[in-house]
């Protein structure tokens, strides 16, 4: 499984001197304050490369495991923090828009859980005059060395983690940036450097591929379940109908001695439609949620995607049930998809 990963090495140099690390390619921005060239930042080190790498390799196996996108995100910041950081976070670019996914600490659990309360529900607009902006420009690392000062840095949040100093990289699993990781060395009272600028980038590049596995491996298994509930509310539709006595009469001609059903009523039977259509009776948010549904997607990636709360899809997904008269997803999907193929 390890050479499945494909971690790639790192620098020559830092492979032979285990202490300083040639980072030109990063191609890290100096023109913003209290952002300096990588370069520039090389300190002796005692840990080598190697144990990086190795520490790396063993965190990938452990998200590999994972088989939700939900507990991977809840998973990832403390991954991280086991490659020597203190604190960390993942977060997603939406449509411009900056969310926090989780947060954690090493240390001061309680500060963390509010840290994370608050962040998450505060999403933020990436303008031009963020860094992490800079990062989905140029999707490159960064480190920033003066957090509390340095003006391209989201105050809210540098002052509700007063970081001083920390490492960001892009999450990008096919070359475009759809979310960020932090990482900083908060409770060992030092700044961040070069090395662990280094030690990011290798964990965001395999945590890329990690993240499209899960998220593949989730919507599959979601279509997986839609077929066989579809199927089973199907074969339930057909085992009713078939203790049914069905006759086609005209209006006002009816027969005492079958139970019988008129034509429209007996294919809205068979199909299992009601009469009210989803596009007539649903709000736009409605339909965006049983457009996921019928993909297979779960209440808690539609969240994800729609930027909302699990608790408002699940709102959403009551009134789709009630309003077209479906038993469950499934049923409600059904009726759906039988209703674009009659537009179609």
């Amino acid at each position: 499984m390890e050479s499945a990963l494909a971690i790639p090495r790192l620098t020559p140099r830092a492979a032979v001197a285990a202490s300083s690390f040639a980072a030109s390619d990063l191609c890290v921005s100096t023109e913003p304050p209290g952002l300096r060239a990588v370069e520039d930042l090389a300190e002796p080190r005692t840990e080598p490369a190697w144990t990086a790498v190795r520490r790396v390799r063993a965190a990938m196996r452990e998200l590999r495991e994972i088989s939700t996108l939900r507990q991977l995100l809840d998973a990832t910041p403390a991954a991280l923090c086991r490659l020597g950081f203190d604190r960390a976070m993942v977060s997603r670019v939406e449509d411009s828009t900056w969310v926090v996914e989780r947060f954690h600490a090493e240390k001061e659990s309680a500060w963390a859980e509010e840290i994370n309360e608050i962040a998450q529900q505060s999403p933020q607009r990436l303008g031009p005059t963020l860094i992490e902006a800079d990062i989905v420009r140029r999707r490159t690392p960064v480190l920033i060395t003066e957090a509390q000062s340095d003006n391209r840095v989201n105050k809210d949040l540098a002052g509700l983690t007063q970081s001083r100093s920390y490492v960001a990289a892009p999450i990008m699993p096919e070359g475009r940036v759809i979310g960020f990781l932090h990482a900083d060395r908060y409770h060992q009272d030092r700044a961040v450097d070069q090395f662990d600028l280094e030690v990011l980038v290798q964990f965001a590049e395999q945590y890329g591929q990690v993240l499209e596995r899960t998220l593949l491996l989730e919507r599959l298994d979601g279509l997986r379940r839609s077929v066989a509930t579809l199927t089973e509310v199907l074969n339930g539709t057909v085992s009713d109908c078939r203790g049914i006595a069905v006759e086609m009469y005209a209006d006002g001609d009816r027969s005492p001695t079958a139970v019988s059903l008129p034509l429209q009523e007996m294919s809205a039977s068979v199909r299992g439609c009601a009469p009210a259509t989803p596009d007539s009776v649903l709000t736009s948010r409605e339909l965006d949620v049983l457009r996921l549904m019928a993909t297979g997607d779960t209440n808690a990636r539609i969240a994800t995607r729609l930027v909302i709360s699990e608790g408002t899809v699940k709102s959403h997904v009551k009134h789709i049930l009630r309003k077209l008269s479906a038993a469950n997803r499934a049923e409600a999907v059904c009726r759906w998809l039988q209703r674009q193929e009659v537009l179609a």
